[in-house]
């Protein structure tokens, strides 16, 4: 559906140029092309189109937006969480995953629910998936639920400046990796994802693994000029160093090759895509990735 689609709007030049498309849902920037014109378009080729609907309290991707009272689009889940139930009897690992997907989904932003879900999958992984988790786990997953109805983090901004203020937060734990893209003051995207079990490297070496996956993320939403957030201040004076080329790198012990390559990798990119970043020292409690690395105990 999607290759036919974007074959049709490419058919027609303002048609091109006055629409985006993913899957079944099409943007049309009216200012560019008329809602008639594209219906007529589409016809000339056997497509029916239904009814438009403004995004302004519609839903695109899965997504519900509403303007705020400042007019801005804001985000918000497309699914009413009323519709998601837990089995009081206990869930299968099935069930367990399928929870956890529609909680999180394809959405951008989801704050700390991201890092909850994959460590509640960590601990109902085990055996197949017709059987039922343990009783802690159903337990566990039930008392997220509650939060997650309390206090749904699944929000953020629609449209965002290309050429705003980018702040790129990164943060890693002895659990996980965590980062968070901020534009103009409002997160428009984060990740995370869990360390392995068996992955006992060094701190250091974990943080700088989360700001290449910062540099990576930046350069997939084609930022050119960003500030790296960090948490750190060895990570702080290894990335300075490393960016302006002033003084080598100095490290020592286990991890020195580790660190060492890493920070090659990073600097080739940055390179490579001719890109401006400024790295800044920031505290613990106010880094945005911080929530992205950790659960409660």
């Amino acid at each position: 559906m999607t290759k036919i689609l974007g074959k049709v709007l490419s058919l027609n030049e303002r048609v091109r140029r006055g629409t985006d498309h993913y899957i079944d849902d099409l943007v049309v920037q009216e200012s560019v092309l008329g809602l008639e014109e594209l219906r007529k378009h589409f016809a000339k080729y056997g497509l029916a189109t239904k009814k438009p609907e403004g995004l302004d309290g519609g839903r695109l991707l899965g997504i519900s937006l509403k303007g705020n009272t400042r007019g801005h689009l804001q985000m918000s889940r497309g699914t009413a969480l009323s519709e998601i139930h837990l089995e009081p009897a206990g869930l299968t690992k099935r069930q367990l995953f399928s929870f956890c997907g529609r909680l999180v989904g394809h959405y951008p932003v989801t704050g700390w629910l991201r890092p909850y879900s994959s460590f509640l999958k960590r601990l109902g992984c085990n055996g197949a998936w017709n059987a039922p988790v343990e009783k802690e786990v159903s337990s566990l997953a039930s008392e997220l639920f509650t939060r997650v109805c309390q206090e749904d983090p699944v929000r953020g901004p629609w449209h965002m400046r290309p050429n705003g203020t980018v702040v790129v937060w990164t943060d890693a734990s002895s659990l996980g990796l965590g980062v968070a893209v901020e534009v103009d003051g409002s997160v428009v995207e984060d990740a995370s994802g869990l360390r392995k079990e068996s992955d006992h490297s060094h701190i250091n070496v974990a943080e700088l693994e989360a700001v290449g996956q910062d540099v990576n993320l930046a350069i997939a939403w084609v930022f050119k000029t960003f500030t790296l957030a960090v948490d750190s201040l060895t990570v702080v004076n290894w990335m300075s160093n490393t960016i302006d080329r002033r003084h080598r790198v100095c490290t020592k012990g286990a991890a020195e090759m580790l660190v060492k390559h890493r920070l090659g990798v990073i600097r080739d990119t940055i390179t490579e895509y001719s890109l401006s970043v400024t790295t800044h020292l920031v505290p613990t409690v106010k880094n945005k990735a911080d929530k992205m690395a950790r659960v409660p105990k």
